[in-house]
């Protein structure tokens, strides 16, 4: 499909998802995805990378209200992560929601050096949907998920990379096939990880009850912290569940709804078509500390 496209370059294959501007998971680069699985069999490796600023930076919130629409992404990470060719992310931009979810369900994870990870989904009054809450507590352990998910918190690569979260850091597609090295690693959905005790549990609880948010969905996330333990079909399903009741709650609609606002504030629908003529001269008027630090990056 248009938004995804699979080119073999001898025994790799490449899968570009292009569907600007943050490559948002839509309808269309999932089914596009599903069918790129197939069309990389027979490689040694699947690189799954992003053309534009970003890898996949998030789902696609507009398909939000209305009916869910197959593929789903949880079923594309299973796809995804039991596929006989296995695949690499190769990660650049900002790595959200669900792009991460991908990427967690790859055999390989590497990231350019300015990359940033995280789930917002908190934020918008949900719950990762695609796995998110199970595998990565398997791969980061309990702490950094809590952290990323219920707090909202958000990694460097040079973090990621220390906490096991990448295999490698590179600068772009060719150095992170390149990067890879050994046998295929023990697919992250399938790996064992303790129970969450509960005296661990009301701690992380504790955590959330005194900090600034005063929103539901960060307990809930929690909730589906200590699903992870189970089998991954077990607590996979569980969350998506919850994330599509969350979807429908009052407080992520009204999130959401804050979200679009905010977009749209930023680029008032008044001025489209319209440009600017270039400035030919400025003047700053003060000279304090933010008055003189206008001017010089006018001059510059």
């Amino acid at each position: 499909m248009a938004s995804v496209r699979v080119e073999h370059r001898g025994d790799i294959a490449l899968v570009v998802v292009d569907n600007p501007p943050v490559n948002a998971t839509s309808a269309e680069v999932r089914q596009g995805l599903w069918q790129a699985v197939d069309a990389a069999a027979g490689a040694r490796y699947a690189l799954l990378h992003c053309a534009g600023p970003t890898f996949i930076a998030g789902g696609d919130l507009s398909e939000f209200d209305r009916k869910p629409v197959a593929p789903h992404l949880p079923d594309l990470a299973d796809r995804i992560e039991s596929s006989v060719t296995p695949f690499i992310a190769f990660m650049h931009g900002t790595v959200l929601g669900g792009g991460l979810e991908l990427a967690l369900a790859c055999a390989w994870r590497v990231a350019a050096p300015d990359t940033v990870f995280g789930f917002p989904e908190t934020s918008l009054g949900l719950i990762p949907g695609a796995g998110g809450t199970q595998r990565a507590p398997r791969l980061l352990g309990y702490e950094t998920a809590f952290a990323m998910i219920c707090l909202g918190q958000r990694l460097s690569a040079q973090k990621m990379r220390a906490i096991g979260g990448l295999d490698a850091i590179a600068s772009g597609p060719d150095a992170a096939i390149r990067a890879v090295r050994g046998p295929r690693p023990q697919p992250v959905g399938t790996r064992d990880l303790s129970v969450l005790k509960p005296a661990e549990r009301a701690g992380l609880a504790n955590r959330l009850a005194t900090g600034p948010r005063a929103t539901e969905a960060p307990f809930h996330a929690l909730d589906a912290l200590t699903w992870a333990s189970q089998p991954i079909s077990e607590g996979q399903a569980r969350e998506r569940a919850l994330h599509l009741r969350l979807r429908q709650s009052a407080e992520s609609r009204a999130l959401r709804h804050l979200f679009f606002a905010e977009r749209a504030a930023a680029r008032p629908a008044i001025l489209g078509g319209q440009r600017a003529d270039a400035p030919g001269r400025a003047a700053v008027i003060g000279g304090g500390l933010m008055g003189s630090g206008i001017a010089a990056a006018l001059l510059a």
